[in-house]
């Protein structure tokens, strides 16, 4: 974190203030494709406090901020405190995975602020664009007309769908949409997914083996005992060749004058 801050501070793209760093954010709305007046209300929603007056401009995003009482604080050059939110993340990700992701994912909740900004100050850090060369952003599960969250405890455990479904149900029941499709999750729903689940089991179950051909006949017959006798020219065909020897069958016949 300490490595991140500063060196967003020595490119200009951070300022510190009042034991704060704060990005300067203020082109992160156009790059996430939002109007200010979008952006504004989900960084309002989100926590990142767009009309605290310590900042510069709106859309500036804490990088490091001092420690409220009671809440966890370390040792930085600006004072004791904490990480902000979207810089921890895009620290944790440039220590370890390093200056570029393949695919950055999360919930569509996340697009904006939260991914725009990680990105952002990635990018401003390293000078490597794209941070992401992909970004994937699920639809998110309501639950009674409210998304399901862990902090608000609107939620349905899998634990609980698995005591009456098997766990391919509940697979099923999450895929069986666009994966960036918002969905609402009713009590229905794993029902169906299990009624789907038994019928692709049905549809991809072997056929049954067919009754073998009785070697009496020529068709399938359960014992040779329930074989109908062959029938009189068929059986006599082989004697009314000249000469005695006996007659090709019919399949013979065709074969031999398809070669000829």
């Amino acid at each position: 974190m300490i490595r991140l801050a500063s060196s967003l501070l020595v490119t200009g793209a951070a300022y510190e203030r009042a034991g704060h760093v704060f990005f300067r954010g203020a082109h992160v709305p156009a790059s996430a494709g939002l109007t200010a007046e979008a952006a504004r209300a989900l960084s309002a929603e989100y926590g990142d406090r767009p009309d605290d007056p310590l900042r510069d401009d709106p859309f500036d995003v804490a990088v490091w901020q001092p420690s409220g009482p009671g809440d966890p604080a370390w040792p930085s050059p600006w004072g004791p405190g904490r990480p902000g939110w979207h810089a921890e993340c895009a620290a944790m990700a440039l220590a370890t995975l390093g200056g570029a992701v393949d695919v950055l994912a999360g919930g569509a909740d996340l697009a904006f602020p939260h991914h725009a900004y990680q990105v952002a100050m990635a990018q401003a850090a390293t000078g490597v664009a794209p941070f992401a060369r992909r970004q994937v952003h699920v639809g998110l599960v309501a639950l009674d007309g409210a998304r399901m969250a862990k902090s608000t405890g609107n939620l349905v455990l899998v634990s609980d769908l698995l005591r009456g479904a098997p766990g391919a149900a509940v697979r099923l029941m999450l895929v069986d949409r666009r994966w960036d499709q918002a969905w609402e999750f009713r009590p229905g729903a794993l029902a169906d997914a299990t009624r789907l689940l038994d019928e692709l089991y049905a549809a991809g179950a072997p056929a049954a083996a067919p009754t073998p051909r009785s070697p009496g006949c020529g068709r399938r017959c359960s014992t040779t005992s329930t074989c109908p006798p062959p029938s009189g020219p068929r059986s006599t065909r082989a004697a009314t060749r000249p000469g005695g020897s006996p007659a090709p069958s019919h399949s013979t016949d065709r074969r031999i004058r398809g070669a000829d």
